[in-house]
């Protein structure tokens, strides 16, 4: 519940001790009461505000407990290139990555990439990050154990009001079991083409081997 808080003239220390204490406000009563006039109006910020902060902690609390690692990066320019470090980690990323905040905090987002990290991939997120896009992405990311792990990952900015990016939210999933699966099915494809092929081979060879002793016969006959 929204807590205002009021003093008379002079009593603003208390004022003060009452915002340190969780008040949303704090009116000084005059003489001629006109803190009356602007008291509907404090009561109706103090409640949007309050349903302002409702609002955070339920985000918040589905960045932090969400399945998918979540990880938000600051947005800033330097010699003309955008740069994205590392500010908050959520706990499914450190259970998939195995870094904590301390690890990858004011590290490049490129940080989790390595030597098998397909760079058009990088490109192209690069790329995308300066002109403020959305971006997917499917690339190999490696481990704090230095062990590597197929990654699908989604990138969006976040823009103030002035429609300037300040920050960019990365969600990343582990694909790692579907692209081997998606790989096993390439290559039973291409065994089961290779097969049909044999098959083609076989059968067109038995049928020349056949026809040549049967045109001697019939030529007989």
């Amino acid at each position: 519940t929204p807590f205002i808080f009021a003093t008379g003239g002079g009593d603003e220390e208390i004022a003060v001790k009452a915002l340190k204490a969780g008040a949303y406000d704090y009116l000084i009563k005059d003489k001629d009461r006109n803190y009356l006039k602007i008291l509907p109006l404090t009561i109706s910020n103090a409640i949007e505000r309050s349903k302002s902060q409702e609002m955070l902690r339920l985000l918040e609390s589905a960045v932090v407990n969400a399945n998918d690692a979540v990880f938000i990066a600051k947005n800033y320019r330097k010699e003309g290139k955008r740069h994205l470090h590392i500010m908050y980690i959520n706990e499914a990323f450190q259970a998939l990555t195995g870094y904590v905040l301390d690890d990858v905090k004011q590290k490049e987002v490129t940080s989790i990439g390595g030597a098998e990290t397909d760079i058009n991939e990088i490109l192209k997120i690069t790329n995308h990050i300066n002109q403020s896009k959305s971006v997917k992405s499917e690339l190999i990311l490696y481990r704090k154990d230095n062990t590597t792990f197929w990654g699908s990952l989604s990138i969006f900015p976040l823009k103030n009001e002035n429609d300037q990016t300040t920050h960019f939210v990365a969600i990343l999933r582990d694909i790692t079991e579907g692209k081997k699966v998606e790989r096993e099915l390439i290559e039973a494809k291409q065994a089961a083409d290779k097969a049909r092929h044999a098959e083609q081979q076989f059968l067109a060879s038995m049928s020349h081997e056949i026809r040549t002793p049967m045109n001697a016969v019939i030529g007989m006959t």
